[in-house]
């Protein structure tokens, strides 16, 4: 009878000792797919934040912006006189708030999937720490059926001194697993916690940037009612629709000038390229010219040559063609392929670019909302170069559309024969 109850208690020791040492030999499996789990999460959640950070300091730069600008309004004080220099910063103030609105969406993309990642992460987290747990009371159920094996016991059955050091190193193995059990659920603990109050964080924050981004959108239309008050202004004063108009002449002789320096500059840089056998300035100019609106956007607001000055009411000569029909933030397409010769905000053209072929015919595009190319780009014919707007010297939103040839304005109009166009009555032209 003896003899059987210590064979009884060595095949319990046995079946104890398999069992933890198949557990043990788990045990590394389940820290890996853990650890693989928990790394794969943090590349993801590391990406997003890195783009929200870049984000935000686009943010503090459009701020600093906004900031100058401010400053300069101040400097310029309100005399009714500087009306349309005022516009002309209000405009830039818009543009700068426009960016921010566009910034602020884009970083509210970002914790969308911040926030989904977030929520991902504390399922898996609060899975991992359930499985934890399930392992650490599988573990305590062990040790309470097995309470009568002490580690002694397992130690003090060895039937050899050989048995007796193999035994002793499984001792060892299973408190070292009792203690990574406990550390593991601990960790897993700890980590959803964390992810829980990232999550919390990541939602708070995005209530900061909605709440940012409407106090934006409410200053844009602050702005506008502002620059529409002075365009009111202006029209109402006849000293300042003729200092209006004044300025307005000699912003185009400057901007003949400057155009004219820098096509040539560009000529001498095509022809210097072309005997070093560099590709620098090689592009397609394309076939004829392309209409740089959308197809349905054919409305004349205002022809090349005399006009009656939409703002001063007095006759003057219009230097472009004014095309609308088009709401703000409408594609506008490059007329033909070429060099950026000019990309930059005035406070007459507002947000305009130039582009030249480099054969002395260069196009000006000018009120934008937004510019999408900067000065030196190489651009193909019909790409994207900016968005319809009202910056600049403009009542409401179009795009002033000029040709010049060797530095002599051209219509426009004339190099689109087979376009159909209507003029602010709505009468067709040909």
């Amino acid at each position: 009878m003896r003899d059987y109850k210590k064979r009884t208690r060595r095949e319990r020791l046995n079946a104890l000792l398999a069992c933890l040492l198949a557990v043990l030999l788990l045990l590394p499996m389940v820290f890996l797919v853990l650890g693989n789990l928990t790394a794969a999460d943090a590349a993801s959640t590391s990406q997003i934040q890195k783009e929200i950070n870049d984000l935000q300091a686009k943010n503090k730069d459009l701020a600093s912006q906004k900031s100058k600008l401010k400053d300069e309004l101040a400097a310029l004080g309100a005399e009714r006189e500087k009306a349309v220099s005022r516009k002309g910063l209000l405009d830039q103030q818009i543009a700068v708030l426009e960016d921010e609105i566009e910034n602020l969406q884009a970083q509210l993309d970002q914790y969308a999937a911040l926030i989904a990642e977030k929520e991902r992460e504390v399922a898996e987290n609060q899975a991992r720490e359930e499985a934890q747990f399930q392992l650490f009371r599988k573990q305590v159920r062990a040790m309470e059926e097995e309470g009568t094996v002490s580690y002694w016991a397992i130690i003090l059955s060895a039937e050899s001194f050989t048995d007796l050091l193999d035994r002793v190193e499984m001792v060892n193995d299973i408190a070292d697993y009792n203690q990574k059990v406990c550390d593991q659920l601990q960790a897993a603990r700890l980590a959803l916690q964390e992810s829980k109050a990232q999550l919390e964080a990541a939602k708070e924050e995005t209530q900061a940037v909605k709440e940012s981004q409407e106090a934006a959108k409410a200053e844009v239309e602050s702005q506008k009612a502002e620059v529409q008050k002075l365009i009111n202004e202006i029209k109402a004063d006849e000293k300042l629709t003729q200092q209006s108009l004044d300025e307005l002449n000699a912003a185009a002789k400057e901007m003949d000038a400057a155009i004219a320096k820098k096509e040539k500059e560009l000529q001498a840089a095509i022809e210097a390229a072309r005997q070093s056998g560099s590709n620098s300035y090689q592009f397609d100019p394309g076939s004829g010219f392309y209409w740089p609106l959308p197809a349905n956007c054919v409305k004349i607001n205002s022809f090349f040559g005399p006009r009656k000055d939409p703002i001063s009411g007095k006759s003057s000569n219009h230097s472009g063609t004014d095309i609308g029909g088009a709401p703000v933030g409408t594609e506008i397409y490059a007329a033909h392929g070429g060099v950026v010769l000019t990309s930059e905000s005035h406070w007459s053209y507002g947000n305009y670019v130039v582009v030249s072929r480099g054969d002395g015919i260069t196009t000006l595009y000018a009120h934008m909302s937004k510019r999408a190319v900067k000065a030196g780009d190489v651009v193909r014919q019909g790409q994207v170069i900016g968005y319809v707007g009202t910056t600049g010297r403009s009542t409401g939103p179009h795009l002033h559309f000029e040709v010049r040839v060797n530095g002599v304005r051209q219509d426009a109009l004339k190099y689109y024969p087979n376009i159909k166009w209507i003029n602010n009555t709505g009468f067709p032209y040909n």
